[in-house]
């Protein structure tokens, strides 16, 4: 029986256990370790543990090969799998997606304005949503002149048509607008509706209000005049009109803002969140796989353009025949890269060596891959964002049918049709302000007359809390009109509308010519222009054919004869022709010779309106005495129209001004007294109140209910009587 070898050489105990001996070992090994340190290994075991690393590792390799290849063996690196997290892709890509964190968020909003910029599919799509459901606006109401005021305010002052573009296309790119109106009490008109930066604005929900609070920061020009106060004069005319922006100059400060003036126009992707999120980020996948492609394109194309060449110089004594092998020296190596620059950097390339040379290619003999296919499956994914598919715009191939096409349409149609009535609600919104402050009340026609449209709405007390019912008159603003977005039936509509209007329905014109770019009024204007023009050419026509049949003496028809011929006028058949009476004198009563005054009196208006009320001609007062025997019809007084001492041009311009303001001195509102403070810190370190919060609260109206005394049974006045 052999013994137990020990590293030290010593024997053991008889008759001692093995594992006896090892313990023994061991603790003497510790004990010299940690008295003397860790002693040198001799170059044999320094080998044998370099071979055992060497030998892990190949086995490692050799079984992950097994593993792929589906021999069935394991490795470690295989042995812990991936992390089932839903959002473990989106962690490892590095892509933006929790939109709990509003930091995150922020950095969506970028990153979906930086797609717009250089993804061409993608700004091509943002661009069709945001200006197509805008095409055919225009204003539609009973009442003509309200179409003609709010047409003017907003549609050509404020030129809503391309400002609600812009609202449409910051909904679609970063998932929400926010409109901020400046209101003028004194004119009662918008004077200014300008976007602000969704990044500036925080959304507070609130348990005691249905709609949340808006508060701001400052945009950064604002806050660089108010702190650096240059120029001067900008300064000074923002703390004047606004001096409540001089407690928000701190970075982290938010100024509360009026949902009247501030709207939140979303994209409601996640219905629990207060905020919009971007519809864009339905493609961030498809993006970031797009790129990927992309960098291997150009690192395909950047290896064919710049290939790496290999060059050997020297050659074997085998290859040379010869006892010894060629070993170029370092001067023959510069020499050689000096004449390889010069060729590669001529217009002609040619390199000559004299011996043992040879040049191959490492990288660039590929073929560029055709990765047409996968550039298209990811564009058809980008589409599918807004609802559109590849067939719906290039058509079916290859065995597709149309039904899913359909499906898209009806997605792209709702998604366009939902943007509209957003936009719609928005002009509602802002319009309802101006018609409070305009008082434009609703109206049904009675007899002739205008009278008030009345409507019931709910008061709460904040106080008390007391709920009551009040009646008041209802606003009338028109409707926004704008193109259908049922792409697909909006031939079929204008047909059903012509077949209607030829079985006789009554259906108008202006109703056939909806979003249709055709001014009815002008065309009905121009048409009767472009008749009358007809008529006066043709009767010069005529007449001067009539003329020069005459002075060549040449037969005239009949009907021109009639028309053209001078006749003579025959006592018995005109009756004043014999007599040739004298012109009247106008200052001369023709009868009796008396003075008439030529511009009626206050008396002789207030016989006019009775005489017109009775149905007859006022009387005469000569006649009624007896005095003066009746005047003809010549002396008769006439009254002449009311007001018109000025020309035409100044009604048609007084037409278009700012009526009375309903804020103020106003006998028919009466607003709750209710204006909010803003607390400005002082020089002198004490706090003063400045003025009202027109910025923070808006229309001093708002918000507060109308108690206008209106009777419904009184006609309303007319427009012509308050001018």
């Amino acid at each position: 029986m052999s013994s137990f070898w020990t590293p030290t050489g010593e024997h053991p105990i008889p008759n001692e256990r093995d594992t006896d001996v090892l313990g023994r070992l061991a603790a003497a090994s510790l004990r010299r370790g940690v008295a003397d340190g860790p002693g040198e290994e001799s170059p044999e075991v320094q080998e044998m543990r370099k071979n055992r690393r060497v030998n892990r590792r190949l086995n490692g390799i050799s079984r992950t090969a097994d593993l792929m290849s589906g021999s069935g063996a394991s490795s470690l690196s295989f042995a812990t799998g991936r992390p089932q997290d839903p959002m473990f892709y989106w962690k490892q890509a590095n892509l933006p997606y929790d939109i709990w964190k509003e930091e995150e968020l922020v950095v969506i909003r970028h990153y979906c304005r930086l797609l717009y910029l250089t993804h061409p599919l993608l700004a091509s799509a943002i661009d069709i949503f945001s200006k197509y459901p805008m095409q055919g606006m225009e204003l539609a109401c009973k009442d003509n002149e309200l179409v003609d005021f709010y047409s003017t305010h907003f549609l050509e002052d404020l030129n809503y048509p391309e400002y609600l573009t812009d609202v449409l296309h910051e909904r679609w790119l970063v998932g929400e607008a926010w409109p901020l109106g400046q209101w003028n009490d004194t004119l009662g008109i918008w004077e200014d509706d300008e976007l602000i930066n969704p990044d500036d604005v925080d959304v507070i929900k609130s348990p005691f209000i249905k709609e949340p609070r808006f508060e701001m920061r400052l945009p950064e020009s604002l806050r660089k005049i108010l702190k650096e106060r240059q120029p001067e004069w900008e300064y000074k005319k923002l703390v004047n009109a606004y001096p409540e922006l001089l407690a928000f100059l701190a970075d982290d400060a938010r100024m509360p803002v009026s949902n009247i003036l501030l709207k939140q126009i979303k994209f409601k992707a996640d219905t629990f969140h207060p905020r919009g999120v971007p519809i864009l980020m339905r493609g961030f996948r498809a993006v970031f796989q797009e790129e990927m492609l992309n960098a291997a394109q150009d690192a395909i194309a950047s290896r064919l353009y710049t290939p790496l060449i290999l060059a050997k110089i020297g050659a074997s004594a085998t290859d040379l025949g010869t006892q010894y092998p060629f070993i170029p020296t370092s001067a023959d190596l510069a020499d050689f890269e000096e004449a390889l620059d010069e060729a590669l950097a001529a217009d002609f390339r040619v390199l000559t060596h004299h011996f043992a040379l040879t040049m191959e290619s490492v990288f660039g003999r590929e073929v560029m891959p055709d990765l047409s296919g996968d550039f298209d499956r990811l564009a058809e994914r980008q589409l599918q964002v807004f609802g559109i598919s590849k067939t719906m715009l290039s058509g079916a191939q290859n065995g597709e049918t149309y039904a899913a096409d359909a499906l898209n349409l009806d997605i792209m149609s709702q998604l366009l049709g939902g943007a509209q009535r957003l936009i719609k609600r928005f002009f509602k919104e802002r319009a309802l302000v101006v018609a409070e402050a305009q008082q434009h009340w609703d109206y049904e026609i009675r007899g002739g007359k205008k009278y008030p449209v009345m409507e019931e709405v709910l008061e709460v007390d904040e106080e008390t809390g007391e709920k009551r019912i009040i009646e008041q008159p209802k606003l009338l603003v028109p409707d926004l009109v704008l193109k259908s977005m049922d792409m697909k039936n909006d031939t079929l509509r204008r047909q059903l509308l012509e077949e209607l209007r030829s079985t006789g329905v009554p259906i108008s014109m202006k109703t056939r010519l909806t979003n249709i770019d055709i001014d009815l009024d002008d065309e009905i204007e121009q048409t009767r222009d472009e008749q009358i023009k007809i008529a006066v050419a043709t009767q010069e026509t005529r007449r001067d054919t009539f003329s020069a049949l005459t002075a060549q003496g040449l037969p005239i028809p009949e009907d021109l004869e009639t028309d053209f011929r001078a006749k003579a006028i025959d006592a018995e058949e005109g009756g004043p022709a014999a007599e040739q009476l004298p012109p009247p004198n106008m200052a001369m009563d023709p009868a009796g010779g008396a003075p008439t005054a030529l511009v009626p009196g206050p008396e002789d208006y207030a016989m006019a309106d009775q005489a017109e009320e009775e149905g007859g001609l006022p009387p005469d007062t000569g006649a009624a005495t007896g005095a003066v025997p009746p005047s003809p019809p010549l002396a008769t007084i006439i009254p002449l129209p009311r007001q018109r001492m000025r020309p035409e041009e100044s009604d048609e311009r007084r037409g278009d001004m700012p009526k009375r303001s309903a804020l103020f001195n106003s006998d028919d509102i009466v607003f709750d007294p209710w204006v909010a403070k803003a607390v400005i810190r002082g020089d002198d370190g004490e706090d003063h109140e400045e003025g009202a919060h027109r910025l923070i609260t808006g229309p001093a109206h708002i918000g507060m209910r109308r108690y206008v005394r209106l009777d419904p049974t009184e006609p309303l006045p007319d427009a012509e009587s308050e001018r």
